[in-house]
């Protein structure tokens, strides 16, 4: 399994720079990005609220640190992250993923 933790992407040449860009920007529907997480892999989100996840391909499990409430997110649908604990997005099989600001 790979993780990785967007905060520490502080290099641009790093793969998952683009997060941390998006989340340093309101980004509107044609700023967003989507971008592609393989099948096992793990992103890490610190600080999540106010962040939605948007899955265009695939399917997504996302868990919080101290919830005991996990959620699937299949293509065409959507998770916005309502508190600030550390947010994992684990890719179910192969999927296309934007994380946006709302």
């Amino acid at each position: 399994m790979h993780t990785a933790t967007l905060d520490n992407a502080a290099a641009s040449h790093h793969p998952l720079a683009w997060v941390r860009d998006l989340f340093a920007s309101s980004a509107t529907a044609c700023e967003r990005q989507t971008q592609c997480i393989r099948h096992g892999d793990t992103w890490v989100v610190d600080r999540p609220q106010g962040k939605a996840v948007i899955c265009t391909e695939g399917s997504l499990w996302i868990t919080h640190d101290h919830e005991p409430l996990d959620h699937v997110v299949e293509q065409g649908s959507r998770y916005v992250a309502g508190h600030g604990s550390r947010m994992l997005v684990h890719a179910l099989s192969d999927s296309k993923v934007q994380i946006v600001s709302v």
